[in-house]
């Protein structure tokens, strides 16, 4: 039976080869990138939102409360 090489309990990440983050490489592409930080970090969630839903959605809610009491799961059988 062959032995299977056991995982490192231990990485040294000191000894890592550095990599440079890619990022921005025209000033244009760094505008962007300046820009959409700045909207993403001014964005504050909305408390009072109302949850949109789908068409398909309030569908299968309403066909799904009127199989709700059934002792057996919906879906769909095959008989022959």
């Amino acid at each position: 039976m062959a032995s299977k090489a056991a995982a490192p309990d231990h990485i040294d990440v000191a000894n890592l080869p550095a990599t440079t983050p890619s990022g921005p490489s025209s000033p244009q592409h760094e505008k962007e990138a300046v820009r959409a930080m700045s909207r993403t970090d001014s964005w504050k969630p909305s408390l009072g939102r109302k949850q949109s839903y789908h068409m398909e959605d309030k569908k299968h809610a309403l066909q799904m409360s009127g199989v709700q009491n059934l002792k057996e799961s919906p879906g769909f059988t095959e008989r022959k």
